[in-house]
């Protein structure tokens, strides 16, 4: 029962919210604007659940020596960090109603912490996601050269020392990416929604 209820729920919910796209009616209408509502609430009942569960996981950790446990004290202080540098910058602005999202002291931190981790894992990520491209899409057949192809493509786009060596040559990596994305990437995701939805 405890499995079947939020399936269920969710659901139900969610051919309901799908139906109001094509029985557009004031029923359906504010049953949805109803719908959107609840899930801001939800959010927030969410959110709070995850601010008070990943430290006490983390803790935990920290003091039982689990696998990884250093990772977890830099979560923690990462976690402490933010929300004190933004006190910092609102100053009184938390009780005056005034809440700045940004300032020297966030921004310092994002820019300097959380961009240069954010480029690292995705130079890990590349490689990753190279070694398995070449393992799950080998070019034994056309289909599959073809789709290897726009990967790499893809794949390299989106690093940009490719789009400044692509530049000297008179062209550029990105707007061959921009274009995969849109045309056929775009017809494909279509046809998948679609099937999706009629199934």
């Amino acid at each position: 029962m405890k499995r079947t209820l939020p399936v269920v729920l969710c659901s139900t919910i969610g051919f309901l919210m799908v139906l109001q796209y094509f029985i557009p009616h004031q029923l359906s209408q504010a049953f949805s604007d109803r719908t959107l509502k609840m899930n801001q609430i939800i959010s927030v009942f969410a959110l709070i659940t995850a601010l008070v569960s990943v430290p006490r996981g983390h803790i935990r950790r920290v003091r039982m020596r689990g696998i990884n446990w250093q990772y977890s004290i830099v979560l923690l202080v990462g976690f402490s960090l933010l929300p004190i540098a933004a006190i910092i910058d609102n100053g009184l602005g938390f009780f005056k109603g005034e809440i700045r999202i940004d300032g020297p002291v966030f921004d310092w931190i994002y820019v300097n912490c959380q961009i240069p981790l954010g480029n690292t894992v995705f130079a890990m990520l590349a490689f990753y996601i190279t070694s398995a491209a070449y393992r799950a899409f080998r070019a034994r057949t056309f289909d599959a050269a073809i789709l290897l192809t726009a990967g790499i493509i893809v794949l390299l786009a989106n690093a940009p020392p490719t789009d400044m060596i692509s530049e000297a040559f008179g062209w550029k990596f990105s707007v061959i990416k921009d274009w995969i994305l849109a045309v056929p990437s775009g017809a494909a995701q279509r046809a998948l929604l679609l099937g999706l939805g009629l199934g």
